[in-house]
């Protein structure tokens, strides 16, 4: 190459907002991923969860973006997409983390459990969709 032609090495890493961003959606996806494996496994094993309810389960960890997938990305079109991300993340950090408190205390239920995944699918949406044009900006 000639000497104008070389590239600056390391490219979207020496960036220091990117190796952030990179590196809290590293950490987002990892959760997300054990996350839905740990929740069905906990279900089946410490609630003794039929088949059926493990099905209406898996319902609900994606009911979310046919009842406001449309709507989330109207909204997130028009709003600033980092804290729709950060606020998504944290939101879903909470409502799984409330199933091991409820177990810790003895009260867990399907029930609970059913609850904590649907408002995690929700803020799922909100967060896939300020992703993908938070991702565009690269």
């Amino acid at each position: 190459m000639a000497n104008g032609a070389k590239r600056k090495m390391g490219g979207l890493l020496r960036q220091h907002d990117f190796r952030h961003f990179w590196l809290a959606d590293a950490i987002s996806q990892v959760g997300t991923r054990v996350s839905g494996t740990a929740i069905s496994l906990l279900v089946v094993i410490t609630l003794h969860a039929s088949t059926f309810e493990i099905s209406v389960l898996r319902t609900l960890q994606t009911l979310a973006y046919l009842l406001v997938g449309l709507q989330a990305g109207a909204w997130c079109d028009r709003v600033r997409k980092r804290p729709v991300l950060v606020g998504a993340d944290l939101g879903r950090a909470v409502a799984l983390g409330s199933i091991p408190v409820a177990a810790v205390f003895g009260a867990l239920t399907i029930w609970q459990v059913y609850a904590a995944v649907f408002v995690a699918g929700v803020l799922t949406v909100f967060f896939d969709v300020a992703h993908q044009s938070f991702c565009r900006g690269w």
